[in-house]
């Protein structure tokens, strides 16, 4: 288990995470990115403190190895 895993944020901490990660997608979403269900539910465990941003790197190399070997055309 990491250090930042065994820490339990505040509220004060999870609700400036919440604050940095709503203005982050709305930013975002202003250059024309448009987010799935998954990622902002993703979004919502990172700013909740449920899933640490290496974690939720981590799931996301996963995937894309995964894409990787079903669908490599996509990575040529």
């Amino acid at each position: 288990m990491s250090t930042a895993r065994a820490l339990k944020p505040t509220e004060t901490v999870k609700r400036d995470m919440r604050e940095a990660v709503r203005q982050s997608i709305a930013t975002m979403r202003l250059e024309g990115f448009v987010f799935t269900p998954e990622e902002l539910e993703e979004s919502e465990l990172i700013a909740s403190g449920e899933l640490t941003t290496e974690e939720a790197r981590n799931r996301r190399l996963r995937q894309l190895e995964q894409l990787r070997k079903e669908r490599p055309e996509l990575f040529v």
